[in-house]
C-alpha cells in the first residue's frame, strides 16, 4: 500500500483552521449588528374618580320664587327701537348736491337764443358809370379785413350802365380804370360821387371802401 503524503495532511489541517477562524469571526460580526430594541414603558392610566352627584339645593318651604318682571325686556325693546330710528335717515333730510352741469331747459334756452340772434345785415352795393366808361373790378375783403377775398365784379361798364350785388361784407376793395366816371352807392346812399376819386390818376388800385355804420 502507498502511504499518504504529509503535504496533503498539513494542507487539510491549515484549511480547517482557516475555516474555523472565518466562521467564528462572522458569528461575532452578526451578533454586533443586532441592535436591541428598547422596551417602551406603558403609561399608567389614571383612574378617574366617579363624580359625586350633589343634590340640588331645595328652597325652603317658606321661600317663594318671585316672578320675573317684564320691565327689563320692555326697556331692551325701547333701546333697540330708539337705536334703529336714530340710524335711519329720513328721505326728506337728504339733499342732492347742486350740479354744475347745465340742465336740459338751460341748453334749450341757449340754443334758442343762438338761433334768435339776428344774422349780419346784408348790404346792396351799386356801381354806375356816370360820365364815362369805367373798367371795374370789385373784391370783398378777406378775413384779416385788408386783403382781397372773393371777387364780385370784373367787367367794363359802359357809360350809363350799372352793376350791383348784395353781401354781408363790411368793406370792399375797388380797382377801376377811368375812376372819375364811377359812382358808388351802398344801400341806396351815394358813398362815392362821380369825379370825387381818381382825379389825378387814370387807374384806381386797391381802394378800400368801408360800409358806413
Amino acid at each position: 500500500p502507498i502511504a499518504p503524503s504529509r503535504k496533503w495532511a498539513f494542507a487539510a489541517a491549515a484549511i480547517f483552521i482557516v475555516l474555523f477562524i472565518v466562521f467564528n469571526v462572522s458569528q461575532v460580526n452578526h451578533n454586533n449588528d443586532i441592535v436591541p430594541v428598547p422596551e417602551t414603558p406603558v403609561p399608567e392610566t389614571p383612574v378617574a374618580e366617579a363624580p359625586v352627584d350633589e343634590a340640588p339645593a331645595t328652597p325652603a318651604a317658606d321661600e317663594t320664587t318671585a316672578p320675573v318682571s317684564d320691565t327689563t325686556a320692555t326697556e331692551k325693546d325701547d333701546a333697540t327701537r330708539v337705536t334703529t330710528e336714530d340710524m335711519e335717515t329720513p328721505i326728506e333730510a337728504v339733499q342732492e348736491a347742486p350740479s354744475n352741469e347745465p340742465t336740459a331747459s338751460a341748453v334749450t334756452a341757449s340754443d334758442e337764443a343762438d338761433s334768435q340772434k339776428a344774422p349780419p345785415p346784408e348790404h346792396e352795393f351799386m356801381f354806375e358809370a356816370v360820365t364815362s366808361d369805367v373798367w371795374l373790378e370789385v373784391y370783398l375783403t378777406g378775413e384779416d379785413g385788408t386783403s382781397r377775398g372773393e371777387r364780385k365784379i370784373y367787367r367794363l361798364l359802359k357809360k350809363g350802365n350799372s352793376s350791383a350785388f348784395r353781401s354781408t361784407a363790411t368793406a370792399i376793395i375797388i380797382n377801376a380804370g377811368s375812376p372819375k366816371g364811377l359812382q358808388v352807392s351802398i344801400d341806396g346812399k351815394v358813398i362815392i360821387a362821380a369825379g370825387s376819386v381818381g382825379k389825378n390818376t387814370a387807374v384806381l388800385r386797391n381802394y378800400k371802401l368801408d360800409v358806413p355804420s
